[in-house]
């Protein structure tokens, strides 16, 4: 199926569904750059992301599928490549689990740490990853700071907020915006 071109706060997303990220994020007062910057990866292959989340220092991209392995592994390559979190995520807000991929400080030997995440919302109601604990030792320190990441396996969409976003985001009628 192709993507549909769709207009959104004076972007002209690829796909109806990286605009619903963006309502998501608007809705949850959380800033975002689509297409910021592309990136050559290690193995020569160009890399636009979907989106650079400055609060959280990570890069997002948005796949209507699950995922293949060489969209993860491009991925995981622009963490390495930028020294910077990186996360992919399929479906509607709220709909499924994404992959972070981020350095891991605990581990001695300065290696990459990959996570299942879901959206939250932290203590200050600023937006946060919850992370699906693998290994409950581990803390991620260096791409996103600590403070933004919580870690816990509890279902999102028990947040109000994150709720409201995730279906302001699904019901918004883009053809009704100019």
């Amino acid at each position: 199926m192709k993507a549909i071109e769709t207009r959104y706060a004076s972007h002209r997303f690829r796909s109806r569904l990286e605009a619903r990220y963006a309502v998501f994020f608007d809705a949850l007062n959380e800033p975002w750059e689509y297409e910021k910057e592309g990136y050559v990866l290690e193995d020569g292959t160009l890399y636009l992301p979907d989106f650079w989340m400055p609060n959280l220092q990570c890069h997002l991209e948005i796949k209507g599928q699950l995922p293949t392995q060489e969209e993860y592994d491009k991925t995981q390559g622009l963490a390495h490549g930028t020294n910077k979190a990186a996360a992919i995520i399929h479906g509607l807000p709220g709909e499924q689990w994404g992959i972070l991929y981020c350095v891991d400080d605990t581990d001695s030997s300065g290696g990459w740490g990959t996570w299942q995440f879901r959206f939250g919302v932290n203590a200050s109601s600023e937006l946060a990853f919850l992370v699906d604990q693998f290994d409950p030792e581990r803390r991620i320190l260096y791409s996103v700071p600590y403070e933004k990441i919580l870690r816990t396996s509890y279902r999102w969409m028990e947040t109000n907020a994150l709720q409201h976003a995730a279906t302001q985001a699904k019901e918004e009628r883009f053809e009704r915006r100019r």
